[in-house]
């Protein structure tokens, strides 16, 4: 399965943390546009994750996720009901889109996130067998035609654990594997190639973060 791999390095101003992040992004058809579409948005030592997906594959589902990509760089909202509130509004006259959204506190060891639509995401345990993973609650619905709110919830996240979001281009079953002391890259790459499905467009991203003597 032919992939694209994307990753880098956020450094925190305030504290001596680190943000690690790949994503890893095929299309269903070879050459074609991705319906599917991701952006990272820092503000300070604030940053918004934010995973699209245009309902549909082709020009139409690159279209809607591009213009909800767009709607969130345009905002100088961080409020999560209120950046999906806004996308919702200003994606009538598109296919419409699933959303996920994360909002990482940089070396603080929090996050808030919420998703609408098949947008999964997860926060591995530091140690297999240490305690459950914990799963995004997701919201039904497609922003620009179905909306009925979205429930943000926030979440400690301990240094050097893992958080992994996908569209529905990628089995849930991801879940279920452990990163064990894998980076980034090295997990979003094993999880796409295993997990991922051919008959869609499909995103993973993964984040691990690490603080100076961890």
């Amino acid at each position: 399965m032919a992939s694209h791999l994307t990753d880098g390095v956020i450094h925190a101003t305030t504290r001596a943390a680190s943000l690690h992040w790949c994503i890893a992004q095929a299309t269903k058809t070879d050459g074609a546009l991705n319906g599917d579409g991701y952006l990272l948005k820092r503000d300070e030592d604030t940053l918004l994750f934010a995973l699209a997906d245009g309902v549909g594959s082709g020009q139409l589902a690159h279209d809607a996720s591009s213009a909800c990509l767009r709607i969130l760089a345009a905002s100088d909202d961080m409020d999560l009901p209120s950046l999906f509130e806004t996308c919702h509004t200003q994606l009538t006259s598109t296919r419409g889109a699933a959303l996920g959204l994360v909002k990482f506190f940089l070396g603080q060891g929090f996050l808030e996130w919420a998703a609408v639509g098949d947008i999964e995401g997860c926060i591995y345990p530091t140690e297999p067998t240490s305690s459950r993973t914990i799963s995004m609650m997701q919201r039904g619905g497609t922003l620009g035609h179905y909306f009925t709110g979205i429930t943000p919830q926030q979440h400690a996240w301990p240094p050097t654990s893992m958080l992994a979001l996908c569209t529905d281009g990628v089995s849930r079953s991801f879940r279920e594997r452990h990163p064990n002391d894998q980076a980034p890259r090295e997990f979003a790459d094993s999880c796409f190639n295993d997990f991922g499905r051919d008959n869609d467009d499909r995103t993973l991203a993964t984040f691990s973060w690490t603080q100076e003597g961890t």
